[in-house]
């Protein structure tokens, strides 16, 4: 049996062991809102090799100066290398397992960019998710020179704000009626609507 078709089958029953599991798998992963901040973890091994990573590649790096660029870096490099993938279960991984892995679901890829944007040296950044009607957005922001720059792992795109007020009506649609949205960092969580 070649390499390939011996990794199906093991695959296939960690996937039967995992689904007969799944009930006690999810109970041990559930989670408050309130807990949600230990997800970010910009002081993992893992974590800080990338952040070093992304800042030495522009020399004599200045996190005034070179911030942005190396945050970029960082985004582009998680939507490149960590697969989004939908697991069958509800199962939270940390940034360092996600980069060990890489892969994870999308909540997986936006706590790893959190948690590499901070370790980064930008503390204002948090994870953002917002639901209103029928759409769910999930993202990453941070606050640089008073601008609001929103990472979207999903659109795989960077949209910028010029105030916070801007960013809450038309980004997470704070204010909709039926909107909910919450953000958390290492340190915060907070309910936005």
């Amino acid at each position: 049996m070649d390499e390939a078709e011996l990794l199906k089958r093991y695959n296939s029953v960690y996937l039967e062991i995992i689904m007969k599991y799944r009930d006690k798998i999810e109970d041990g992963e559930s989670i408050s809102a309130a807990e949600l901040p230990r997800l970010i973890v910009p002081d993992d091994v893992g974590v800080v090799a990338l952040a070093k990573k992304m800042t030495d590649e522009i020399e004599g790096y200045s996190y005034d100066r070179d911030f942005y660029r190396v945050a970029e870096s960082a985004f582009d490099y998680i939507n490149v290398n960590i697969e989004t993938v939908a697991l069958p279960i509800q199962f939270w991984l940390a940034p360092g397992q996600t980069l060990n892995c890489r892969c994870g679901d999308i909540f997986d890829k936006a706590t790893l960019l959190c948690s590499v944007l901070i370790a980064m040296g930008n503390y204002s950044s948090r994870v953002i998710v917002s639901t209103y009607g029928e759409i769910r957005i999930l993202a990453v922001y941070f606050v640089l020179d008073g601008r609001i720059s929103v990472m979207d792992l999903e659109d795989k795109n960077i949209i910028s704000f010029a105030d916070r007020d801007t960013f809450l009506k038309e980004f997470v649609h704070v204010g909709e009626t039926d909107a909910e949205a919450y953000e958390f960092g290492d340190s915060v969580y907070a309910s936005l609507a």
